[in-house]
């Protein structure tokens, strides 16, 4: 059984440092002292003004939790500012760029949007894997 826990992720710059305190535990980002530490650590929705955002870090650290938990939060607000939410499209279980197209531009919610002007939301999973199988895969999602 997948253990859980809800606990409050927070996000850093590639190249922030992160300072460390008491025996190698992060202060809490949201604390006094915290902030002082650590400027750069942001929330995911803190984050959500980006144009593109990608989340990097090691297998099972919560990075698919945390983009599941950020859609079903938006999916809550999101239609009442007229914004549109992609579902989390897992990029692993794709092998050649068709499916994927066809997956990501000619669904429902991706025609919708392009009607408008309002801002889309697009959650991909499994970049790096994707990669080794659709090796142009940025220039087929920048295009």
């Amino acid at each position: 059984m997948k253990q859980e826990y809800k606990w409050k992720r927070f996000w850093c710059p590639r190249d922030a440092d992160i300072a460390l305190a008491d025996g190698g535990y992060l202060p809490d980002p949201e604390s006094e002292y915290g902030k002082i530490y650590n400027p750069e650590l942001k929330t995911l929705p803190e984050l959500s003004d980006k144009q593109c955002l990608i989340l990097l870090g090691e297998p099972g650290i919560g990075k698919t939790t945390a983009l599941t938990d950020e859609i079903k939060s938006l999916n809550a607000t999101a239609l009442s500012q007229g914004a549109f939410v992609h579902p989390l499209t897992d990029l692993r279980s794709f092998s050649d760029e068709n499916r994927l197209i066809t997956e990501l531009f000619k669904n429902q919610t991706f025609n919708d949007w392009l009607k408008t002007d309002q801002r889309l939301f697009l959650f991909l999973d499994g970049l790096d894997e994707c990669l080794l199988r659709i090796t142009h895969l940025s220039s087929l999602l920048s295009g």
